[in-house]
């Protein structure tokens, strides 16, 4: 049985990890730049740029790492920490998606008051 070292956040406030920055994280994994993954998610490179820099901030561990150009170019990958994230992220997405299925199993007219929870 593998032992899980549990995610550390620092300074990390709540909605660190929110579905757009998970997002452009996951972006930044399949393309290698932030550029491409801003210009995917139809944001500006600043803002993705200053996005990936307030996570990095926060975090106990940087989540993104940057290498300047130079004869072979930059590039930006995640560290295993951003990977780890990113699963982290999913799973709780998966568990929430099953609560709700199971609450809308067991309660009479879930649906007409789930709307009020969100």
């Amino acid at each position: 049985m593998a032992i899980v070292r549990p995610l550390q956040f620092g300074r990390a406030k709540p909605g660190f990890a929110g579905h757009q920055r998970v997002e452009l994280l996951r972006r930044i994994s399949e393309t290698g730049s932030i550029s491409q993954a801003a210009k995917a998610m139809g944001v500006s490179y600043r803002h993705a740029w200053k996005t990936i820099d307030a996570m990095n901030q926060s975090a106990a561990e940087p989540l993104v790492r940057c290498q300047t150009g130079g004869q072979h170019g930059g590039g930006t990958a995640l560290t295993d920490e951003g990977r780890r994230l990113i699963a982290v992220c999913d799973a709780a997405e998966r568990e929430h998606r099953r609560f709700l299925a199971t609450l809308g199993r067991r309660l009479k007219d879930f649906d007409r008051f789930y709307e009020l929870l969100i």
